[in-house]
């Protein structure tokens, strides 16, 4: 339950120095370079997330662990994601009740149970061990750039309870890498920085000892040394490749029987010392009270669904929450807050239109149209995207070129701009080089055929084929440019190419009555796929839901896709993270059933994604649920499906 061992440590350096601190293509087995590889790669080398909850405030992101998971403690901090959830900082932090018997981490612990305060992002941790319990609430400050630990420690035993301390440990690794960073202890606080950031941890009460070391090397790693009950160590430390990290000691007052005490570990970061520091404070009240109001304020001003259950409520106004916490300051809107299993904390241009036009369906169009104007700041010279980018806008993480990205991407970018601009002249207006610079893009990349030439899918598979989503997804680009042109010319030639367009995808993408996957060099691939739902009406609106391919797709979908439990699987023979079902195809499947008129159908399917957000008190949606454990796999939350659950509702109820 402990920190990696030096080798799997050093390994760890070695696939974050490869992977920029970032993510690998949601590659379900895509590699750099576009090359394939065999069998389920991604997940393989990646195992389930350890999140259970996050913390943020535009600025700052925390993640609190759960039990399963790769490197998973229990109610530890396992990320701190700075600014804007550009950068990660914290390999983890945690604390445990030191008492004559020993050193107990609150992970070594029995955990009670985990959850989000309602209405909040407050998320509460629960143990208990030997006459001791522990709970351990966690929150950003709204105002501060700073993280607070309020820690509640109860004598359950018979006898008096003295000479206690709550030891707090945390190993930050500024920039992801660690190699460059000085801790110290100054008495008071614990100091940390690298000459970019620095982090500042501290107590109240105050600590009475702390104390840093050299990370996993033997006789100095502040850990390992504290869990010896050695303090007298070095209080300045660093730099060393694999890291400092450092430890407090925090007395705790005599308890009686079924007495308790309190404990605010508080821990800052800012660009400089002198700024964490003065950041600091451990005001957890105020900082608890700053959240809720927040929050009440976010959900009060969202658009609510009539007629949700009080299950189904508490669902939505935590998808509402959750998809709040991922909006970055910049308008950045990340897909999910893992780092590493699988590592989703990036921007991606499709992911993130989707949810930007549901947080204006949901009421926020000032968030939804913030997005739309930070991807004009991704947008290449030559108008297409990468395949995704660090929260900040500064860099993409992975870029294959023209024919390795993906094209629905640029062309869901312009008709999400066509969407969020509706009865904004002004701001659209504003928008359209960016629009005409995707349109120009989409141009030069269709074929004689029609087609759009090749490009990665949408799920990041394989980039040997012409897509029957990102054809329609480049059809709904080129429309929408058509109708915002300015210029009667660049209308006429973007219709024209989309009605060039339109024709390929009906006469050359259909197999069996419905459409195909796409056409690849091996020939058309028939694989029966969730995302050509979005060809409907509910979303691009390429052809009606009741048209005859649409009709037979949905059926496909439905005898095909379908789980026991009524959930639904994105493609036949998905492998990543064992080809779990996913909330987005079942609220994309819902959709398609509402614009057929069955309604009990579409809510039966939102029911299911209800119970599946209910399978953690978290009440989150992953990016899938493996029936089987009960547990979800991959991203945990992913903001697609939150904004899927808030966008299902709001059709259906």
């Amino acid at each position: 339950m402990h920190r990696l061992p030096l080798t799997r440590w050093f390994t760890a350096l070695a696939l974050a120095s490869a992977f920029g601190c970032g993510a690998a293509p949601r590659g379900h087995a895509a590699v750099p370079g576009g090359v394939a590889a065999a069998g389920d790669l991604t997940s393989t080398l990646m195992g389930d997330g350890p999140n259970f909850a996050q913390a943020s405030n535009g600025h700052l992101m925390t993640v609190v662990s759960r039990e399963h998971g790769r490197g998973a403690k229990a109610g530890a901090l396992i990320e701190l994601y700075y600014p804007n959830y550009a950068a990660d900082h914290l390999w983890d932090s945690y604390v445990g009740v030191r008492t004559a018997a020993g050193l107990r981490w609150a992970h070594d612990m029995h955990l009670v149970g985990q959850a989000i305060v309602p209405g909040t992002g407050v998320v509460t941790s629960t143990f208990e061990s030997s006459g001791l319990g522990l709970a351990i609430a966690d929150a950003v400050d709204p105002a501060h750039d700073v993280h607070l630990r309020h820690v509640t420690v109860t004598n359950r035993g018979i006898a008096p309870l003295s000479g206690a301390s709550l030891d707090a440990y945390a190993f930050f690794t500024l920039n992801c890498l660690p190699g460059g960073d000085v801790a110290r202890f100054d008495g008071k606080a614990l100091v940390q920085h690298d000459g970019q950031t620095a982090v500042a941890m501290t107590s109240f009460p105050a600590p009475d000892a702390g104390r840093v070391g050299l990370a996993n090397l033997p006789g100095s790693d502040a850990r390992l040394e504290v869990e010896a009950n050695h303090w007298n160590g070095p209080k300045q430390a660093g730099p060393l490749p694999t890291g400092v990290n450092g430890a407090l000691r925090i007395p705790l007052p005599t308890l009686a029987p079924g007495a308790s005490t309190e404990v605010t570990v508080a821990m800052a970061i800012a660009p400089d010392e002198a700024a964490a520091l003065a950041q600091l404070h451990t005001d957890w009240a105020g900082a608890a009270g700053r959240d809720h109001d927040r929050w009440a304020a976010w959900t009060g001003a969202s658009r609510q669904p009539a007629g949700l259950d009080e299950g189904a409520k508490a669902v939505y106004d935590r998808a509402l929450i959750t998809l709040g916490q991922a909006i970055a300051a910049d308008g950045a809107i990340i897909a999910a807050p893992n780092n590493f299993s699988p590592l989703y904390r990036f921007v991606w241009p499709r992911d993130g239109t989707l949810c930007a036009l549901t947080l204006m369906q949901a009421g926020h169009a000032r968030e939804g149209k913030h997005f739309f104007e930070f991807c004009e700041t991704l947008q290449r010279p030559d108008g297409g995207f990468a395949v995704n980018y660090f929260p900040d806008g500064k860099r993409p993480l992975w870029e294959f070129g023209p024919r390795g990205d993906e094209h629905d991407q640029v062309g869901l970018f312009a008709w999400g701009v066509a969407k969020a601009g509706a009865g904004d002249a002004a701001w659209t207006a504003a928008r359209w080089p960016a629009v005409r610079k995707a349109c120009e893009f989409l141009l030069g990349m269709q074929g004689t055929d029609g087609l759009m030439g090749r490009c990665r899918d949408l799920w990041e598979l394989d980039t040997d084929g012409s897509w029957t989503y990102s054809n329609a997804a480049a059809w709904a680009g080129l429309e929408a440019g058509a109708r915002l042109a300015p210029n009667p010319a660049d209308a006429v030639r973007y219709h024209v190419a989309a009605e060039r367009l339109k024709a390929a995808i009906q006469s050359k993408l259909v197999v069996e009555g419905r459409y195909a996957r796409g056409l690849r060099a091996k020939g058309l691939d028939g694989t029966v796929e969730i995302a050509n739902l979005a060809l409907g009406s509910p979303w691009l609106g390429f052809e009606p839901d009741n048209a005859p391919r649409m009709v037979a797709m949905g059926e496909a979908i439905s005898a095909k896709l379908s789980t026991p439990e009524g959930a639904v699987r994105r493609y036949e023979h998905d492998q990543y993270y064992g080809g779990n079902p996913w909330p987005v195809a079942g609220g994309w499947l819902a959709l398609h059933q509402a614009a057929l008129g069955d309604m009990a159908g579409a809510r039966a399917r939102f029911d299911v994604m209800t119970r599946q957000a209910q399978r953690t008190k978290a009440l989150m949606l992953g990016e899938q649920l493996d029936e089987n454990t009960g547990r979800w796999v991959g991203a945990f939350p992913l903001s697609w499906s939150e904004a899927t659950y808030i966008r299902t509702a709001l059709e259906l109820r």
